[in-house]
Formats: C-alpha cells, sequence, structure tokens
C-alpha cells in the first residue's frame, strides 16, 4: 500500500496569518482615529477663535463706517462683548439705547467651548479708536474642555488684534 504524497501547492492564508493581518490593521485604525480625533477637537477651537476674530472685525468695520443700526440716533461706536455665563457674546451699536447687532452662542458653532473672560471693548466710531488705555489691551480665551487646550485673541488700544 503507497502512501499519498502531500499536496505542497496548496493556495490560501492559514487561520495565523489572517489573524495577523487583521491584528495590524485593527492597530493601525486605532492609531489613525486617535489623531484624527485630536485633530477634529483642535479644529472646533481654531473655527471658534476665528468666528469671534471676525466678529470683532465686523464691530470694528462698523464703528469705522459709522453704520447706524435701525433705531439708532447718536452712534458712539460699538461693543463686542463676552458672557461666561451663558457662554456666549454679543455685538451692540452704543447709541442712546444699545441696540443688539449679532449674539452668538457657542455651543450653536461648536460644542464643549467656554469662554473664559468676561470682557468688552468699545470701537469708537469714525475711527476714534477703542476704550482701551494707551498702551493696554484686552484679552478674550476660550478653552476646549475635552483637551483643556485653549487660545487668546488679544485687542490693543489701537485696535489691532493679535
Amino acid at each position: 500500500m503507497s502512501i499519498p504524497a502531500k499536496n505542497t501547492n496548496s493556495s490560501g492564508y492559514t487561520i495565523i496569518e489572517i489573524i495577523v493581518s487583521i491584528f495590524i490593521v485593527v492597530t493601525l485604525f486605532s492609531l489613525v482615529s486617535a489623531g484624527y480625533r485630536q485633530y477634529i477637537l483642535k479644529k472646533n477651537l481654531d473655527v471658534v477663535k476665528a468666528t469671534i476674530v471676525s466678529d470683532i472685525k465686523l464691530a470694528q468695520e462698523y464703528a469705522l463706517a459709522g453704520k447706524k443700526p435701525t433705531g439708532c440716533d447718536v452712534l458712539n461706536g460699538y461693543i463686542f462683548q463676552t458672557f461666561t455665563s451663558g457662554n456666549r457674546y454679543t455685538l451692540r451699536a452704543d447709541c442712546t439705547s444699545d441696540v443688539e447687532v449679532k449674539a452668538v452662542v457657542l455651543s450653536k458653532v461648536a460644542s464643549g467651548i467656554n469662554l473664559l473672560t468676561n470682557n468688552s471693548v468699545l470701537f469708537k466710531s469714525m475711527g476714534l479708536g477703542t476704550d482701551i488705555a494707551a498702551g493696554g489691551s484686552r484679552a478674550f480665551s476660550i478653552r476646549k474642555q475635552t483637551t483643556m487646550a485653549t487660545r487668546t485673541k488679544t485687542i490693543y488700544s489701537g485696535g489691532e488684534v493679535r
């Protein structure tokens, strides 16, 4: 009786090769997804910072142009003000009676981001500067709750935003 020869030309993968391949793919995916998650959190914070800077510059633009909203008789300027309670900021025309031009709640822009400072700055109409003392500045800070990353923008007495 003869013993059949073992077939050495088998095709396919062994179970060990499949398990090792799956392990490598899962490990790579977990590393990439963690990095991507951190990237998204950082970008959310940058989006809120850019939104705040945009609205500060809008207040400057309106004040320089002397743009009076409806209901404003005498325009002194525009006020950009932050409120930690309610996590929001407003843009108001400083008239005999203030006129709210824009109000933003940060949770509607991106979740988990908090204002850290109650602060305000008046951009005086027709290019007369700000209410910040010469050489002074005011800072506006935001923080992402989960990462504790912070972004700060500073407005100087001449109106520069850095």
